[in-house]
């Protein structure tokens, strides 16, 4: 069963998800940054953003293979 995040991102254009890709992979490094200096309560989030970037680089080369 596909995520609600991947339906959304199937929905999105490719210039959109190269937006939201570059948005989450600069949370990411804030994140690391963040977990090196102080105590980070929730540690998955980490986890769940490199999720989020691996779906859009996936519907990306979809969208790539399609054209």
């Amino acid at each position: 069963m596909k995520s609600n995040n991947m339906k959304l991102y199937q929905k999105m254009s490719a210039e959109e998800l190269e937006k939201e890709a570059k948005n989450l992979q600069e949370s990411l490094l804030k994140l690391r940054f963040k977990k090196v200096v102080e105590d980070v309560k929730d540690t998955s989030q980490a986890k769940k953003a490199k999720k989020q970037i691996a779906q859009i680089k996936t519907i990306l080369r979809q969208q790539e293979l399609q054209k």
